[in-house]
C-alpha cells in the first residue's frame, strides 16, 4: 500500500510539476505579448503625439496665413476706396469743367439742374465715343 502510495505521490508530483511548467511558460508567453502590446501602444501613442504636432503646426501656418490674407484684402478694400473717392471727385470736377466751358462757349447759362444732367451725359458720351475712336485708332 505504502508502495501505491509513493506511486501515487510520485505521479501527482510530476503532473503538479508539468502543470507548473505549463503554466510558467503560458505566463512568460503572456508577459512577452503583454509587453509587446505595450510597446505597440507606446509606438501607436508616439506617432498618434507626432500626427497631432505636425496637425497643430500646419494649423498655426494655416492661421498665419489666413490672418495675412485678411490683412492684404483690408488694404486692397482700402485702396480701393481711395481710388473710388478720387475717381468720384475727379468725375465731379470734369462736369463742372464741362459746364463752366459750354457756358463760356455758348455764352447761355444754365438755369435748371435738369438742363445741367442733360448737358453733361451728353457730353460724357461724346468723350466716350471719342475714347473709343482713340482705342480702336491705336489698334490699328
Amino acid at each position: 500500500v505504502q508502495r501505491s502510495a509513493r506511486l501515487w505521490l510520485v505521479e501527482k508530483l510530476r503532473d503538479y510539476r508539468n502543470t507548473k511548467n505549463e503554466l510558467s511558460e503560458r505566463f512568460l508567453e503572456f508577459k512577452g505579448q503583454a509587453s509587446t502590446r505595450e510597446d505597440a501602444l507606446s509606438q501607436s501613442a508616439i506617432e498618434r503625439k507626432r500626427l497631432e504636432n505636425e496637425f497643430e503646426a500646419q494649423a498655426r501656418g494655416l492661421q498665419a496665413t489666413a490672418l495675412e490674407q485678411r490683412e492684404k484684402v483690408s488694404q486692397l478694400n482700402n485702396q480701393l476706396a481711395e481710388v473710388s473717392a478720387r475717381k468720384e471727385s475727379m468725375a465731379n470736377k470734369l462736369n463742372h469743367a464741362m459746364l463752366q466751358a459750354y457756358k463760356l462757349q455758348s455764352g447761355r447759362d444754365l438755369q435748371s439742374r435738369r438742363q445741367q444732367r442733360d448737358l453733361i451725359k451728353r457730353l460724357q458720351a461724346v468723350r466716350i465715343i471719342r475714347c473709343h475712336v482713340h482705342y480702336w485708332r491705336q489698334r490699328r
